[in-house]
């Protein structure tokens, strides 16, 4: 996984999302996509700050109108609080490479208690197609 921000480079073993369900036009239960880089803008920043991403990926068979959903969840002992931060527009990806940006002004954490906020965050991407999760990236 790749995350840049201030023209720094993070590198992490697990650039790969879990892939599901069914895409394009195959009635197989599963295809691989690999998830060739993760680019974050913003990671550094206070949380409620602007964020942008970018996530590249590779396809084995085209994706016809789909879209990604982004979310903010925060994990404490007693509740999982998530914070739906948008989605991108439908689009139909091809076959190998393809990339999704998104962007958001800002992290709305005003329904959180700032104590669950001291615990990690984790921001995902949710590739859908058709009602279902085909990827998730964490």
């Amino acid at each position: 996984m790749e995350a840049k921000d201030s023209g720094e480079s993070k590198r992490g073993d697990d650039a790969k999302g879990q892939a599901k369900g069914d895409y394009a036009d195959s009635k197989s239960a599963s295809e691989p996509i690999e998830v060739t880089s993760i680019d974050i803008e913003g990671d550094d920043a206070e949380l409620t700050a602007a964020l942008a991403l970018t996530v590249e990926f590779e396809l084995t068979a085209p994706l016809r109108d789909a879209h990604w959903v982004v979310r903010f969840t925060v994990d404490s002992m007693n509740l999982r609080q998530i914070v739906e931060l948008g989605e991108t527009d439908r689009e139909d990806y091809v076959r190998g490479g393809n990339t999704m940006e998104f962007e958001c002004a800002t992290i709305d954490v005003a329904g959180i208690r700032p104590g669950a906020l001291t615990n990690a965050g984790l921001l995902g991407a949710v590739l859908m197609h058709r009602g279902e999760e085909v990827l998730t990236v964490n």
